[in-house]
Order: structure tokens, then sequence, then C-alpha cells
């Protein structure tokens, strides 16, 4: 796995965090990540629930959060956190996990 890649689109190093119970918020997670730095952003999926990125203003703090984060319980859950990948997105999309969401033809 590659280290922090510096991502323009959010000023920051995003780091990705899997297995999160449905039930945890952004603000127990700026808990836990913040410790290790300056976050940038903290955004936590809801739909579908369990993943969430956070933006590390240095590259150095995005790395320490995952080197001793990876494995640990968060709320409750023992999470994976690992450093975002691009998606390969070509249409501008920034970094993730390599998901993109579908919509359906009829959604507007």
């Amino acid at each position: 796995m590659g280290g922090p890649q510096f991502d323009r689109n959010f000023g920051g190093y995003r780091v990705f965090c899997g297995d999160l119970g449905s039930r945890t918020n952004k603000f127990e997670l700026e808990k836990e990540f913040d410790s290790f730095g300056p976050l940038v952003d903290c955004w936590v999926a809801r739909n579908p629930p369990g993943f969430a990125f956070i933006v590390y203003k240095h590259a150095e703090d995005a790395e320490r959060a995952v080197e001793e984060l990876d494995g640990r319980t968060i709320c409750g859950r023992r999470v994976r956190v690992e450093h975002a990948r691009p998606t390969g997105n070509k249409k501008g999309a920034s970094f993730g996990r390599g998901y993109l969401r579908q919509r359906s033809p009829g959604y507007r």
C-alpha cells in the first residue's frame, strides 16, 4: 500500500476508515483522529454506512494515523484504516477506496 497522497480537491491527505458501525458519527471519528494532527475534513458515509474519509493537513499526520489506528477498536468496532487511493474515475473524482456509487437511470 502506498503512502499518503495529496488531494488537491480537499487540500490535504485523505485516509480511508472502513468497517465502521452504522451509528458511527462524524464527531466520534474526529475525536479519535484529531489526536494525530489538524484535520481538514471528516466525512462519514450514510448510504451505505460503514466507512469514512478523514483529511489531514499534513502527510506525516495521515501516516501516523494509519499506522496507529489500523486494527484498533473505534466506536465499538475493529476498523481498517489505510491511505485513500485514486478511484480511477476520469471525471475529476478525487481519492477514494475504489468505490463508485451507481445511480438508477430514472434518478434525478
